[in-house]
Order: C-alpha cells, then structure tokens, then sequence
C-alpha cells in the first residue's frame, strides 16, 4: 500500500508501505503501518503523525526550545501528545517535577503503548498525570498561574478550535515567566492561516514567533510552530548550558535551535505585522 498525503498544490506518496493495524477510534482513522525507509508509522485520518525513524527530530527541538529558554520549569502541561514523544523529552530534565497530559483520544495511547513502547511508556512516569479530556475545556477550567510551560501538539482540538479565547486561557494559566510552543500553519502554504494564529496567540504575550523542526516524514519535510513567553526571547535569552547537560538527544543543539527560528527575507517581510519580536 502507499500513503498520500496532498495540500491541493501537491501531493507527497509515501510508497511501499505494509499495513499492520488499523481501528476507528471515537474520534479518528489510526493506522500503523511498516514503511522500509520511516519504519514504523502512525497516520491519523490518513496523515501521516509520527515515525519511529525521524520524529525525534520534531519532538527535540519542539520542547527543548521552551525548556532550555526558561532556566525555570517545574509544571508543564501537554495537550495531545498521547503518543509520549514530548513527555520523553520533557523527562530528560530532571528539574521538571510534575507534566499533565490531556489526550482526547485514549487509543492514541494504548496503540502508542504497542508500536512506540519507548515514547509511550513514559507516560506511566510517576511525574506524569494523565487525563483523557477535550484540551479547550481543560483549559477553560484550570486555575490561574498553574504552569511554567504549555505543548499544544495539535493545531486544533477535535471537538473545538483554538481561537483568540482558548490562547487568552493559555496565556491566564501560565506563570508569569511562562513560554507556549504550538503546532502552527505552514507559512508557506497556508501564510494568512499562520499570520491568523500568530496574530491570536501574540495578543497574550510579549514575543510571539514561528520556527521550524526538520520532520522527513510531514508533507513539507518540517513542521511549524509558534513559540510565545510572556519574558523570554527564543534567541536571546537561550540557556546554552542547558542543552550541556543534556547527553541524550540525537537532533537538537544549540546550532538548531538558532536555525529553527531562522526566516528568508520574504517570510520576515511577509510575517512582520504578525509577530512580536
């Protein structure tokens, strides 16, 4: 079998590929496929979400960007993210003592539990707290100045979408130092998307900005984000000892992390009334 994955300008084939399991969840198509090149495979409603072989890439530079800004975090919280790749991230940090995990969907994780043990069983970690909710109403109820920093490993929740009220929650439920770092909109593909995104999320925050993580496996070889802190700038305020002290990572260095948040002229120029440098 082949995946395709296709943004109406191209499409990606992702070829050769051997189905081992599929199930409909509550909220999604979930299949796990053999691919001889990515190994093993989660595609979500047919798009393909994480690898064996190359997500770390993601998942890297995605959390450390905000860890090894903030020389601070003892409270994140994760929203998705059942497949355990953050929280094995956010656990290489032995400072942070307590991560809550909200997961719609409980089959993210026991299939995760199955075919990516190595991530997934991080999430029986006794710094982990785990709940199956909708992310917008967990943040619409939880208390103010309750986390050092927040993962939305999703662009929106599937029952709600992440607008300018859900980031004013983010931005209420944060500590004062605190830094968020979002899946975003392609710049490239979807730009007023993104600018929308940025616009909303920097509406709460003193910076406010994309950056990228190499992903072979994502339709455009990378995934986009936006990181926005209420204090600490990306680039300027970067805790270098911090990566130094983190002896485990196959991706992420001090040379990424800049590179992440590099832009072309014409995207600086195409973002700049959208972000909060």
């Amino acid at each position: 079998m082949n995946i395709e994955e296709t943004n109406n300008i191209f499409t990606k084939t992702i070829k050769n590929s051997q189905l081992l399991e599929e199930l409909d969840s509550d909220f999604q198509n979930i299949k796990i496929i053999k691919n001889n090149f990515f190994e093993t495979v989660m595609t979500l409603d047919g798009i393909p979400s994480i690898s064996s072989k190359f997500s770390h890439r993601y998942y890297e530079t995605a959390v450390n960007s905000a860890v090894c800004t903030n020389p601070d975090v003892k409270n994140a919280l994760v929203i998705g993210g059942g497949n355990g790749f953050i929280v094995n991230e956010l656990l290489k940090h032995s400072d942070i003592k307590d991560i809550t995990v909200v997961e719609i969907d409980p089959s993210i994780i026991e299939i995760s539990k199955k075919y990516f043990p190595k991530t997934a069983s991080k999430l029986e970690d006794k710094k982990v707290k785990l709940l199956f909710e909708d992310g917008y109403e967990f943040v619409k109820n939880t208390k103010d100045k309750s986390y050092d920093v927040i993962f939305i490993d999703t662009i929106d929740s599937l029952k709600n979408s992440f607008d300018s009220e859900f980031y004013s929650h983010i931005s209420r439920i944060l500590n004062t130092n605190g830094i968020i770092v979002s899946r975003a909109e392609n710049i490239d593909f979807e730009l007023e998307k993104h600018k929308k995104r940025l616009k909303d999320i920097g509406g709460y925050f003193r910076y406010a900005m994309p950056f990228r993580a190499s992903d072979p496996l994502s339709l455009h070889g990378s995934i986009t984000l936006i990181y926005a802190s209420k204090k600490f700038h990306p680039t300027a305020d970067f805790f270098l000892q911090k990566i130094y002290m983190l002896c485990n990572l196959k991706h992420y260095n001090s040379e990424i992390h800049n590179a992440s948040f590099a832009l072309g002229s014409d995207e600086f120029k195409n973002l700049l009334d959208a972000m909060k440098l």
